[in-house]
């Protein structure tokens, strides 16, 4: 099994084999989750949080992996200025060519962040929720928010409505998410 290290993905300081299930270490992060911090988050901060996360989901994928459970209960803050991708406890290894994508068959996850198809688990939907502030459910309408929500930046707008399509063959990517993150003006 290969090691990945990323500034913005946890390590793994212990794992073991408990009677009933899998436990994994992780350093303690004083911050807490994105999502404990989310009232608080303005536009630049979360567009701050989304590069590093989606630069450490990039990297999972290049190297075959998914996260399985992306959530901003699962974004850790090591401090101000540095997020953490964490619990690995659902992570999966990804086939070939599978664009991050994983069979929601094929692993566990929360079912509100899962892909709007419902097929498939992707790791995308943590930056909308960072941004319109609320935590996942079946019944928000995502889309809906970030087109009238007064406090979504409207510069973040099309970047939101692209990872939100509907169709997954014209949903944002990781790299175009990246990229227009990294273009984005807050």
């Amino acid at each position: 099994m290969q090691s990945v290290s990323h500034p913005h993905i946890a390590p793994c300081v212990l794992a073991a084999r408990c009677p009933l299930y899998l436990a994994l270490a992780m350093p303690l992060y004083s911050l807490g989750s994105l999502e404990s911090q989310l009232s608080g988050l303005c536009p630049a901060l979360a567009r701050h949080y989304l590069s590093q996360i989606a630069s450490a989901v990039r990297h999972l994928h290049v190297a075959c992996i998914a996260h399985g459970d992306l959530k901003l209960d699962n974004v850790f803050l090591m401090d101000a200025q540095h997020a953490i991708l964490g619990d690995f406890g659902l992570a999966v290894w990804l086939p070939e060519n599978s664009m991050g994508l994983v069979p929601a068959s094929q692993c566990g996850g929360t079912p509100s962040y899962m892909a709007p198809e419902s097929k498939d688990v992707g790791d995308g939907w943590i930056s909308t929720l960072s941004v319109v502030k609320v935590k996942a459910s079946w019944t928000y309408d995502y889309l809906e928010e970030t087109n009238t929500d007064p406090d979504v930046p409207d510069n973040f707008r099309p970047v939101l409505r692209r990872v939100l399509e509907p169709l997954p063959l014209r949903r944002a990517s990781l790299d175009e998410l990246v990229q227009a993150l990294d273009r984005l003006q807050v």
